[in-house]
């Protein structure tokens, strides 16, 4: 800190952070940028850029949502208070001087910090420098004996830095404060022993052979429900919240627990209280959680316990709790809801109910004791994506039911119905067929095979098939043949206990099995059209190599090496590099590709393959994308059709990359109107108050996979397209406007294959080189697929041309849902600010 310093007065003041933001920065006459809560709470990129902010202090909840774009000022950026890790500071740039602080409240705000520029941030929480303290690793089972080096123990500070103890809480003291352990007192080889008090810190950390330390957890066990993670404190602070005022403050607590007879675990809330809560208090409560939490995170029971279990030092005792319901029978969890009526249920009847019934609990990763014939899919956690993998599994169990039944009837009981009128009027049995061909003559197919073998330098024979690249691919290549590349992606898997040349076997199998990676792009025929060549087989450029320095700096110079590789069409498009660190038994596959190869619902796919063809397992089932082309193919003059506009006049919005980022309450779906619709009509009208038009068209960006074949959730490749979205927002009442948004897009689901090219030339009288003036991207795609190779972390690096449009994108996770604008550079960062905020306004209005 110097006197130019301008720090972000951010913490509360609870929070023994805010001492450093006062203290310090006093200390050099720096000043100290004070906002107001509310501005603090609901507004913090605005908040930085009106103070000229430069220093601030954030958890990495926060930090991960900002970016060197959107808070420009910022130069020295301290992130603590949780695990910190590269993928949090991906937004920044390298010259942002990045501090990861660690200090428990116990101790004066900081006892370890470490320092990095914003690219250098390792995979792993490090806790970098000790500050007047000393670091002691102990035995998770037995805390008077050291951890060996390179072991997982518990975090133990000794030094001056920490308290004396909890002020009037001689039990907690005595629990976390301990003087003269015998490890100290014994002293070590070439060491006396000394006497001294120490700090049990309750985090899990190691020692790396470098001898620096790494967080990796806390004492009690990460929390899992239904494959996912749950975030207990969440849990209990929404349940506090909605219990009346003379209940807010008794003792709750919420855990994952596994009553007698019950598999597999079930999470549970348990309340304090000297009576059983009354049957609408919990209604109330159960009801308010579903509205505000991810389905997963929904408690399953309401349990009243005379008291709640606790520590010695005074938290929730989750073995207590485990302990007190171990001898429970399942249905005392639920005897007060019944007899209220709260999870009564109708029962299932017909066999198709039964197998949906199934299939919905399959999907949404739900108990089917969570399931009911009255529940609406996108009410308990399905969207447009889980509605793909429905219809996938039920078409594989001769169930005739596609996307756009799922959407329009999402109550199980009309599904149900909608399915069985189906199969009366047209049995489907299980499976899929491929495509039939397009009719193309032979002499055409046989006249660019010709051309492709030549230009390839190929025999004929090497060519498996040839189809029409979709509009998508032929902008990906030309992205390609820019310095550097564009529209590439690499994915960076961190991997330890791997063979490396088992490893390189698996990446080449993973290209003999997946038909888009035998696939080259080259320009045919007159036209120099790119068309998309399957070749029999393609050898990939495949890396293998032992690096002496950091992991991270072999990755970053394989990806710019990469990038500033000179293209040209018909190259192959994939490689791997397989980085292996000798001295830290340290493995690190990198994965190359052009994005005209996937998209994110291909990269599951993708990881699943090659984790089985690695482990020698069973292959997932894959559909190849040349039947996805066929299909888009047979399926052009029906969207020619669709596509042309009922009521001609719309037209297209001009161009108006500047990135700002807020965080909002996560869309909620409502009736039988999907989050991304909500979304849609928000933007649709801050355009409108942008432009004063009431007739508004915009891009959005789709998955392309939801036509009749409902196996094409399987498909690895480029599907994703931009198609159009035009809603007339003279109707006051958002309620119908939603209603025709959502109408709008089932009816457009069959046709979502046609590019914005084709649209433009065969539907509309707009100008030939008519492009969207801004898109919308409802990102329900997880973004990070697990690769089971006893893999550790996962990060994602993609090199993007700036399309010049404005783009905005909804990212929704947990029960909060991240937005992101950006804009080209011309425009200011306020005017993008505000631009965001109207967005996030109008979301408001049409929840």
């Amino acid at each position: 800190m110097t006197e130019t310093t301008r720090v972000l007065d951010f913490a509360s003041y609870s929070f023994d952070v805010a001492w450093f933001g006062f203290l310090h920065t006093l200390s050099v006459g720096a000043c100290v940028c004070i906002p107001s809560d509310s501005a603090r709470r609901d507004n913090l990129v605005a908040t930085i850029l009106k103070f000229e902010a430069n220093y601030v202090f954030l958890t990495p909840s926060l930090g991960r949502y900002l970016d060197s774009q959107c808070a420009p000022t910022i130069k020295d950026l301290i992130m603590g208070g949780e695990g910190v890790g590269r993928g949090d500071m991906m937004g920044w740039s390298n010259d942002v001087r990045v501090r990861v602080a660690y200090g428990p409240a116990e101790c004066t705000v900081m006892s370890n910090v470490a320092v990095f520029s914003a690219g250098q941030i390792p995979d792993l929480f490090h806790t970098g420098r000790r500050l007047g303290v000393s670091c002691w690793v102990v035995s998770c089972f037995n805390p008077d004996f050291l951890a060996p080096l390179g072991a997982v123990g518990e975090l133990v500070l000794e030094g001056p830095l920490f308290g004396r103890g909890y002020l009037g809480d001689l039990e907690r003291t005595a629990a976390a404060f301990t003087d003269n352990p015998a490890w100290l007192s014994r002293g070590g080889a070439g060491r006396r022993g000394r006497s001294g008090r120490v700090y049990h810190t309750g985090d899990l950390v190691k020692f790396t052979n470098k001898g620096s330390m790494v967080i990796i957890g806390r004492k009690d066990a990460q929390v899992k429900i239904r494959g996912q993670r749950v975030e207990l404190e969440e849990v209990e602070t929404h349940a506090r919240r909605l219990l009346p005022h003379s209940e807010s403050s008794v003792a709750l607590a919420a855990d994952v627990v596994n009553p007698q007879g019950q598999t597999p675990n079930m999470l549970v809330l348990f309340i304090a209280a000297a009576k059983k809560v009354d049957a609408a208090v919990r209604d109330h409560v159960l009801r308010g959680l579903a509205e505000a939490l991810p389905v997963y995170m929904v408690p399953s029971a309401f349990v009243t316990l005379p008291t709640i279990p606790t520590t010695a030092t005074g938290k929730v005792s989750r073995k207590g709790l485990q302990e007190l319901v171990a001898a429970m029978p399942l249905e005392q969890f639920f005897a007060d809801d019944r007899r209220n009526g709260l999870t009564q249920k109708k029962p299932l009847i017909t066999a198709i109910e039964k197998q949906l019934h199934v299939i919905w609990a399959e999907i949404l990763r739900l108990s089917p004791s969570d399931v009911g014939l009255e529940d609406n899919f996108l009410h308990i956690g399905g969207d447009s994506v889980s509605a793909m993998r429905l219809a996938g599994h039920a078409q594989e169990r001769g169930l005739p039911l596609t996307v756009v039944m799922i959407l329009q009837k999402p109550r199980l009981e009309e599904m149900a119905q909608a399915v069985a009128d189906t199969l009366e009027s047209r049995p489907v049995q299980p499976g899929v067929d491929e495509p039939k061909s397009q009719n193309r003559p032979k002499s055409v197919v046989a006249k660019l095979a010709r051309s492709a073998a030549r230009k390839l330098g190929l025999m004929e024979d090497k060519i498996v098939d040839i189809l029409p690249s979709t509009e998508f691919q032929q902008h990906s290549i030309r992205c390609a043949a820019l310095r550097p590349r564009a529209e590439w992606g690499f994915f960076a898997v961190f991997l330890s206990g791997v063979a490396p040349a088992r490893l390189r076997k698996a990446c080449m199998q993973l290209c003999e099995t997946v038909e888009i990676f035998r696939t080259v792009f080259v320009p045919l025929d007159d036209t120099l059209e790119v068309h998309a060549v399957i070749l029999r087989d393609l050898q990939p450029d495949i890396v293998v190599g032992d690096v002496g320095g950091p992991l991270d700096e072999a990755t970053y110079s394989f990806c710019g090496e990469t990038l500033s590789r000179e293209f040209s069409p018909g190259q192959p498009t994939i490689g791997f590099a397989i980085l292996h660190q000798p001295h830290e038994q340290k493995t690190r596959l990198v994965m190359s590709m052009s994005h005209a190869h996937y998209d994110g619902l291909s990269l599951s796919l993708i990881a699943e393959t090659l984790a089985a063809l690695y482990q020698e397992r069973p292959l997932p089932r894959l559909v190849p994308f040349s039947h996805f082309v066929r299909e888009s193919l047979l399926r052009k003059p029906a969207a020619y059709q669709y596509w042309i506009p009922r009521d001609p006049g719309a037209r297209n919005g001009s161009r108006t990359r500047t990135k700002v980022c807020t965080e909002i309450p996560t869309v909620r779906a409502k009736d039988n109107v999907t989050a991304a619709t909500v979304i849609y009509a928000s933007w649709a009208r801050v355009l409108s108050s942008l432009t004063g038009a009431t007739d508004i068209v915009f891009g959005r960006l789709v998955s392309g996979r939801n036509s009749a074949h409902a196996s094409f959730h399987q498909v690895v490749g480029l599907c994703i397209n931009y198609v159009p979205v035009r809603t007339k927002l003279d109707e006051t009442e958002p309620r119908r406007v939603l209603a025709s948004l959502q109408e709008q897009y089932i009816r457009g689901l069959q046709h979502e294959a046609l590019g914005l090219t084709e649209i433009v030339d065969q539907c509309t009288d707009w100008p030939a080189d008519s492009v969207f003036g801004s898109t919308v991207h409802y990102q329900n795609v997880e973004e990070e697929p697990p690769l089971s190779l006893d893999g550790r972390n996962y990060v994602r690096l993609e090199a993007v041309q700036d399309s010049g449009c404005v783009r905005v994108a909804a990212i929704p996770s947990g029960s909060q849902c991240k937005l992101d604008l950006s804009m080209p550079p011309k425009l200011e960062l306020r005017e993008a600010q505000k631009l965001l905020n109207s967005l996030a306004d109008a979301i408001d209005l049409f929840r």
